[in-house]
């Protein structure tokens, strides 16, 4: 499994994926750090914001709503998570 290590804190890139996948309803989906979000088949801002909320409630975690609006790939959302796990964790 693919995991990077952020701010002192481990995210796996197959759960930031399995979230996707569960929010967007698509078990199929296959997605890389580098993905854009935009590039995503039927991307817009109502899965923007189911993909969000399925992350928080999955990693037990309060996005703000400007970091939400700054990701814009896959790979962002890794970091993003990563990052608030470590200042949640301080």
């Amino acid at each position: 499994m693919l995991q990077f290590d952020l701010f002192g804190g481990s995210v796996a890139l197959a759960n930031v994926v399995a979230g996707f996948r569960a929010a967007l309803e698509r078990p199929e989906l296959e997605l890389t750090l580098a993905t854009p979000l935009e590039e995503i088949e039927g991307w817009d801002s109502m899965w923007h914001v189911a993909v969000m909320v399925e992350l928080e409630s999955r990693f037990g975690l309060t996005l703000e709503p400007h970091e939400i609006e700054a990701v814009q790939t896959v790979g962002d959302v890794v970091r993003l998570i990563g990052a608030r796990r470590a200042l949640d964790a301080a």
